[in-house]
């Protein structure tokens, strides 16, 4: 199946590549003499009128034979006018042109049917407030619903990131709903200018107001050993399920359960991980428990109880690392990081290790209430880089929190055919952007040719893909139509490109290349050409040779 997955997607991107050619030059009145998909021996041959249609045996490739191609060839008086090269020089790169735009235009159909299979989206919910930034100035809180944006309906967390990142340099109007609040709220909020770094160095500026769609789940860290959580059995990464059989979908939820228990007793559940030895693995498993608890009347929410967020305390740690080696230990909850106090463990903890990470590190943690400190520095790691071509070292973070995540129930995507058309021009000019970044990349020696692939690895993903899916089938071929017309546009001559180079020259010197200068370009094209395809294969080589290698031991056995 795996190659027929293969076969179907070459297949598609070819007909698709070569039915621009085929399609303008017909509009034109083109002579079209064949038109392939494949090369070598036939497998099937139709024709129809003056066209023969054949479907050859290697289908990594195809083309269309238009009469007068070759400035050469003698157009006998029946087909006068009907010759490639008679046409004006606009209409031949039309239909050179034709074929590269096909590729690049096919995958909006591709991810039109793709973002058209939306059929909900999240909700415009606030899951977290980051501190510092300008939501939680502003006042937004956990649970806040955001409903408009200046006037205008926000219908899913995702329109409300496109419109905060757009909203860079501006006030924004929110109109949000909040829990237990009859009247909606309007907030006017600020976007901060950050940059984004993606992938291949590619920079962009974004508005940012720091929220997010999830909410931390009801995970438990014990604040007080003596608190009456504490007392009642709970342990720290308890999981908590219910308040008085009220569902807790989330950290949030079991805050607002708390604060209107005022001093009451309440019957709590939750979850428990144990670690099981099935022989050859160990696993996790999570045992329900139940536990009456009486909060102190003179503290309100979690505190009340004992109990915070589990947020910052140490779930695993690696033996062997620095940090273990200071004196962390599993429970402990890490408070300050370098004079810093740090509540989120990825938004301040992590990145602030990551931008200083160079450097010995003095951090505050708390173990059973009693406060420690010490000092360590993250510990470098070596691994070879495919984009840089070279060994690249970077520092590792050996620790790590359990926080799983929520969201509020999604919403129906009301507007589908809008959402589908807006994501895929959006999605297809992002492919465009990276692939071009990724050719000048390698052009400025920054990317290195080992991420170049060829059939092996079209080969590999086609089959992936496909097992995924039929929407990430269409989504890869998306992205691989896109290459294949953004290579095919490189002015190498025997490429589409290199024909266009040729006609952009006759245009400005009002007469046709030489046919001598056409061989040796051609040649050298073709050179160039069949160089890449050495490092494509040798990659695929590298990149599969265990798989290669058990292939030929499974034949030989």
């Amino acid at each position: 199946m795996q190659l027929v997955y293969f076969i179907v997607l070459v297949g598609v991107l070819i007909f698709v590549h070569e039915l621009g050619h085929f399609a303008w030059a017909k509009i034109f009145r083109v002579k079209v003499l064949k038109f392939s998909l494949g090369f070598g021996p036939k497998l099937l041959s139709v024709r129809r009128g003056e066209t023969e249609y054949v479907v050859a045996m290697v289908p990594l490739g195809g083309f269309v034979r238009m009469l007068g191609e070759d400035p050469n060839e003698v157009v006998g008086p029946q087909d006068e006018g009907r010759a490639f090269h008679q046409q004006p020089l606009w209409r031949r790169f039309v239909i050179v042109f034709a074929g590269p735009a096909m590729n690049l235009a096919f995958p909006l159909l591709l991810l039109f049917v793709v973002f058209l299979s939306y059929s909900e989206l999240p909700a415009p919910s606030v899951g977290r407030v980051i501190p510092g930034m300008p939501a939680a100035a502003a006042g937004l809180e956990p649970g806040d619903r955001i409903r408009e944006i200046d006037g205008a309906p926000v219908a899913s967390f995702d329109e409300l990131q496109r419109i905060v990142s757009e909203g860079i340099g501006r006030e924004l109007v929110l109109e949000v709903e909040r829990e237990g609040e009859d009247a909606p709220r309007r907030i006017r909020v600020r976007p901060r200018t950050q940059i984004d770094r993606k992938a291949l160095g590619i920079t962009e500026r974004v508005g940012r107001i720091g929220v997010v769609a999830y909410s931390p789940a009801a995970v438990v860290g014990i604040a007080d050993p003596r608190g009456p959580a504490a007392a009642a059995g709970l342990e720290t990464f308890d999981l908590v399920t219910s308040v008085d059989e009220r569902p807790i979908r989330h950290w949030p939820d079991f805050e607002r359960t708390l604060e209107r228990t005022r001093g009451e007793p309440i019957r709590l559940s939750y979850l428990r991980g144990r670690p099981v030895n099935l022989g050859f693995a160990t696993i996790e498993a999570l045992a329900p428990g139940e536990a009456r608890i009486v909060p102190d009347p003179a503290l309100e929410g979690p505190r009340s109880v004992g109990l915070e967020l589990a947020e910052m305390y140490v779930a695993t740690i690696d033996p062997g690392s620095p940090e273990y080696r200071m004196g962390l230990r599993r429970g402990d909850r890490i408070d300050e990081v370098d004079g810093k106090k740090v509540v989120l463990w990825r938004e301040q903890l992590a990145d602030w290790l990551v931008a200083s990470s160079d450097r010995t590190h003095r951090v505050e943690f708390t173990r059973a209430g009693r406060p420690l400190e010490g000092s360590f520095k993250m510990h470098r790691e070596s691994r070879y880089d495919e984009e840089a071509g070279r060994e690249v070292r970077k520092y590792v973070f050996h620790t790590a929190n359990w926080i799983p995540t929520r969201m509020d129930d999604p919403v129906p995507n009301e507007d589908r055919l809008a959402f589908a058309a807006r994501n895929a021009f959006h999605q297809t000019g992002e492919v465009i952007h990276f692939m071009l970044t990724g050719l000048l990349r390698m052009a400025q020696g920054r990317l290195s040719f080992k991420t170049v692939g060829g059939p092996m690895m079209l080969y590999d993903i086609a089959g992936q893909a496909a097992e995924r899916g039929a929407l990430d089938f269409l989504f890869v071929m998306a992205l691989i139509s896109i290459n294949l017309g953004i290579l095919n546009l490189l002015p190498i001559p025997v490429l589409d490109g290199g024909h266009l180079l040729f006609i952009a020259v006759e245009s400005l010197t009002r007469r046709p290349v030489s046919l001598r200068t056409r061989e040796i370009a051609s040649m050298v094209g073709l050179s160039m050409l069949v160089l890449l395809m050495v490092f494509a294969f040798k990659n695929d080589i590298e990149r599969y040779w265990d798989s290669i290698s058990g292939f030929f031991s499974d034949l030989g056995g």
